[in-house]
């Protein structure tokens, strides 16, 4: 039995030795959350990693928050399995002993999977040759190969162990960042690393602040979020994001002191703290080109090798193109979104730029727009692992039954499925929120 390659007292005195002396504990230990067996030792495991990433310490209250709020704090059994496992060890001289146990463990239950495919796989074949083709790739899933990094290739026996090891993992619906909107995540899988999204709108429709409301949500997640904005000055963007985060009308902040009330300071304080926590970059510089955007992240990625990131570009066209192009813009906007995705790939990151749309959606009796309808699309449509657009029919239609509802309509996504997501929003706060949420706020 699988069940039987693990050892939970081992698990739990590796965590007990990180709340003991996590500075000392995580410099020694290479922590993997797959590694361990239990299901609320990998939660644990997870927020530990979380909060690595965020350069935020590791202690009980820190792990505690952040369990409570990406709501596993139940999944663990509460609060008390936290304290139970600080106290759980004396010394922390044992713990790399304990790693070996664990890593042991992790090992023997991948090679038992393995072999357990292949049994099931036994009773499905009957030719000999067949027979003899199931022995001979169990066994090359099972046996490390090399791989030529001077060439830059892998061998295909270690992408077949890491989609084996990958499918054996229970992620549930977000293998990428959170996006923060449930069903949005349900359809996107989240942000994933190596992917160039476009997300196109009208003017009006809140492109901005939707992208402004991912980035919070995204940072919050440990995420570290540069945004580039090509319109808008980094004070106006920090107005849009305070006003959302703290629900305060942003232009009551706008006017100032006056329009401002005790309880709306006392959320602006505290909801601006939170945020200053949060490696959250805004770059308002003018006259940005495809080479300082691979110039900015390139250095970013350098400085946090094993970060998550994700990069706003508000908006598209507003990028400085080529002067090669002389005046073909969509020659121009085509070389920019081919390079968007090629640094998405080469630094592992994900990039998220909001695109204008022709006024040829405003001609149309069904105002919801379509591929065609992005500006100097050129290779947009091709270079783009997802195109969403953003559509409210409020905005068109004043009598409309769907008020406040904004519609995120997913028109590509290369590895998944396409819909619509109905999002509500908040046009005081300029809030995005689930719909579920909509008779809370």
């Amino acid at each position: 039995m699988i069940e039987s390659f693990y050892n939970i007292e081992a698990e739990r005195s590796v965590l007990g030795a990180i709340l003991l002396e996590p500075d000392e504990v995580l410099e020694k230990i290479e922590l993997n959350h797959l590694d361990f067996f239990e299901e609320k030792n990998r939660y644990i495991v997870k927020a530990i990693q979380a909060l690595m990433a965020a350069n935020h310490p590791v202690d009980l209250v820190t792990l505690t928050t952040w369990l409570a709020e990406n709501k596993l704090i139940e999944n663990i059994g509460g609060v008390s399995y936290l304290s139970d496992l600080s106290g759980l060890v004396p010394t922390t001289k044992n713990v790399e002993f304990y790693q070996g146990i664990i890593k042991k463990n992790a090992k023997k239950r991948k090679i038992q999977k393995t072999l357990q495919r292949m049994q099931d796989k036994l009773y499905e074949v009957e030719d000999e040759d067949e027979i003899d083709n199931l022995v001979s790739s169990g066994i090359n899933v099972l046996t490390d190969a090399g791989t030529s990094k001077e060439t830059g290739f892998t061998h295909i026996k270690d992408v077949m162990m890491d989609v084996l090891d990958n499918a054996e993992i229970e992620r549930g619906e977000v293998v990428g960042i959170p996006t923060g909107f449930s069903e949005l995540d349900r359809m996107l899988s989240g942000w994933k690393p190596g992917e160039l999204i476009i997300v196109g709108a009208r003017p009006s429709m809140g492109k901005t602040q939707f992208a402004l409301n991912l980035t919070t949500k995204a940072a919050r997640y440990g995420a570290l979020v540069p945004f580039y904005s090509l319109e808008m000055v980094n004070r106006s963007l920090g107005q849009r994001i305070l006003a959302s985060e703290a629900q305060v009308n942003s232009r009551n902040i706008k006017i100032g002191t006056t329009a401002l009330t005790a309880e709306n300071w006392s959320r602006l304080f505290h909801e601006a703290g939170l945020l200053g926590d949060s490696d959250i970059l805004l770059n308002d510089k003018s006259g940005v080109t495809v080479h300082t955007i691979r110039k900015d992240l390139t250095k970013l990625r350098k400085q946090n090798p094993d970060r998550k990131i994700l990069c706003f570009i508000d908006y598209l066209q507003l990028i400085q193109g080529d002067p090669k192009h002389k005046g073909n813009r969509t020659q121009e906007i085509s070389e920019i979104s081919r390079s968007l995705k090629t640094i998405a790939l080469d630094l592992n990151l994900t990039i998220v730029s909001l695109s204008q749309l022709s006024r040829g959606v405003e001609q149309r009796q069904n105002k919801r727009p379509v591929m065609s309808d992005i500006r100097e699309s050129g290779s947009i449509e091709q270079d783009a692992d997802v195109i969403a657009f953003l559509y409210r029919d409020d905005y068109y239609d004043k009598e409309s039954e769907n008020k406040n509802i904004v519609e995120c309509i997913i028109a590509k996504q290369r590895d998944g499925a396409t819909g619509t997501v109905q999002l509500v929003f908040i046009k005081e706060y300029g809030r995005f929120v689930n719909i579920e949420r909509r008779l809370e706020n």
